[in-house]
């Protein structure tokens, strides 16, 4: 036991230990006879046969394994929604809407009860196309066709239309 060099007296952690040591041999006293008896008596009562037991057994891990597959198919499908609605929110934006899960979080791309929010998707693909432009959309966002544009009162050119000019 440590003692207090100054007052050679038991330290004070010492002294709630031996308090703490003394309560714990108190309230394990001799048990008397009427009391073991009755702890016998009631565990025999509560007994169950082994076919019940056992039955019970197979039964939770029956539950068991369909809650790990019913956990299993909501992540998938949690997955696939995500999947989803991401491709769809921000195909506009990255050339590969998959891009976006590798440089975000999933936690920044849905809303507080864990769906997919498009608003968020579209601005993380708007943020990642501005940080890394190599994987924004390459699609063109002006027509590309060459040449006039607008109406004419001309016919279309045609080449079977110049060939039956000049044959006839």
């Amino acid at each position: 036991m440590p003692y207090d060099d100054a007052t050679q007296q038991p330290t004070e952690d010492a002294q709630i230990a031996t308090d703490a040591d003394e309560a714990d041999e108190a309230s394990e006293g001799p048990v008397e006879a009427g009391e073991a008896a009755q702890d016998d008596a009631g565990d025999a009562r509560e007994t169950f046969g082994r076919e019940y037991v056992e039955q019970l057994r197979k039964e939770a891990g029956d539950h068991r394994v369909k809650r790990r597959e019913a956990e299993q198919r909501v992540a998938d499908l949690e997955e696939r929604l995500l999947d989803v609605t991401l491709r769809s929110a921000a195909e506009s934006v990255l050339a590969d809407p998959g891009d976006l899960l590798l440089h975000a979080e999933r936690a920044d791309l849905v809303d507080e009860d864990g769906f997919p929010d498009a608003d968020r998707i579209v601005e993380a693909a708007q943020q990642l196309a501005s940080e890394r432009p190599h994987l924004a959309s390459r699609r063109p966002s002006r027509p590309v066709a060459q040449g006039e544009r607008g109406d004419s009162d001309e016919a279309p050119v045609s080449l079977s239309g110049l060939l039956r000019a000049r044959a006839g």
